[in-house]
């Protein structure tokens, strides 16, 4: 599968490079939008990332051809865009056929997983767990603590998925978890879960900006417990937004 790429940035390549080369991407580098116009019966990607920081002037043409030739769901566009990037620019892409605008920093998680969200719900990535995900929400309760190994240290850090069945996690101290090998099991760590705490040994699926992990075992009881709150995040948002009105 082949992700086409118009970027002045070759960080924004490596990343790529790193999160997608293991699910079958291969990554063709553009620093000229003239070129990658040129190429593009060429190189027919499934997907398209293109810098509309480094290129303002040349998305919309480049668009605009490529919906030529493929539907939206034929060929993924996402726009990486900066700071200001106005309302009705934003209407123009949504106009010709973008799938996702995305801010340019990649090394952000949240955008990457932003990313990796848009390529699931195109069908370009295949969802790697078996039950969906949620992302934690204002009104949520949930904290998790990881256990190393080797010392039984303790790392906190910030959810940015949870299922049933794993999590994608960002330690607050990232040089704890730097060696964490894929495959390394993590006994005993804590997933707090509204007023509950449970305990759940994990394992590393992978590990870069953000720590994916499987849940190897948690007890039937717990599991209920994430099942359940996870089912009802929708009337926690209610509740929420009632109070807020009270409040006024």
């Amino acid at each position: 599968m082949k992700l086409l790429l118009i970027t002045e940035k070759e960080e924004t390549k490596s990343i790529l490079l790193f999160h997608l080369k293991p699910v079958g991407f291969e990554v063709v580098r553009y620093v000229s939008p003239l070129k990658a116009m040129d190429n593009i019966d060429e190189v027919d990607p499934e997907v398209v990332v293109f810098s509309a920081v480094d290129f303002p002037r040349h998305w919309k043409p480049f668009v605009k051809l490529l919906r030529e030739r493929k539907t939206r769901e034929e060929s993924v566009c996402i726009l990486l865009k900066g700071d200001s990037f106005p309302f009705e620019e934003a209407a123009k892409a949504v106009h010709l056929g973008v799938n996702g605008i995305l801010t340019d920093n990649l090394a952000d998680p949240r955008t990457l997983h932003n990313l990796q969200e848009i390529l699931v719900r195109y069908g370009m990535v295949k969802e790697g767990r078996e039950t969906r995900r949620y992302i934690p929400r204002e009104y949520d309760e949930l904290e998790f603590i990881l256990t190393l190994p080797k010392t039984l240290q303790l790392v906190a850090g910030s959810l940015l998925d949870i299922s049933q069945t794993g999590a994608c996690f960002v330690p607050d101290l990232p040089e704890l978890t730097a060696g964490l090998e894929k495959g390394t099991e993590l006994p005993a760590c804590s997933l707090k879960v509204g007023e509950h705490i449970l305990t759940i040994d994990g394992c590393v699926l992978r590990n870069g900006d953000s720590l994916a992990l499987q849940f190897l075992h948690i007890d039937q009881r717990d599991s209920l417990i994430l099942r359940d709150y996870l089912s009802n995040r929708s009337r926690r948002a209610l509740e929420r937004l009632k109070r807020s009105h009270e409040l006024v």
